[in-house]
């Protein structure tokens, strides 16, 4: 599988780089993964830092393609299961993933970042983008 955004930021992204850091031998499910990383303290330090970082990131990346004057909004599974991403040492390096660019840093900002918690402001969002895209003249 190649190395992308939404590779590394799925369920199974999230799994391979809890079994990196597990050196577990055998492939984990997102669920497994979650169970096991809460049971041990230092693979969920390794692995929401480091998964923190890449969201990041992926936002700071986000900002430079499309300069969101709305905002970008995060949602999901792997977002919803560990909101602790969002705060203490973890936020840190989410910040840390978000300025990897220094470009245009006073006007990035400005850009709002929002946590989705609840499914349906999620599929609210995507049905709200699926109907503009089939209604759109082309």
């Amino acid at each position: 599988t190649p190395v992308t955004f939404e590779t590394v930021l799925s369920g199974g992204g999230f799994a391979a780089i809890f079994r990196y850091f597990s050196r577990s031998k055998t492939a984990k499910t997102p669920e497994i993964a979650q169970i096991e990383m809460e049971q041990n303290d230092l693979y969920r330090q390794q692995t929401l830092s480091l998964l923190g970082w890449f969201l990041g990131l992926f936002v700071g990346t986000l900002e430079l393609v499309f300069m969101p004057k709305g905002g970008i909004w995060i949602g999901g599974g792997v977002i919803k299961k560990n909101l602790a991403l969002f705060s203490g040492d973890f936020l840190d390096d989410f910040w840390s993933g978000v300025a990897c660019s220094p470009a245009y840093t006073l006007q990035r900002e400005m850009f709002p970042i929002g946590v989705l918690k609840s499914d349906h402001s999620i599929y609210v969002g995507g049905a709200f983008y699926a109907h503009n895209m089939c209604t759109q003249k082309l």
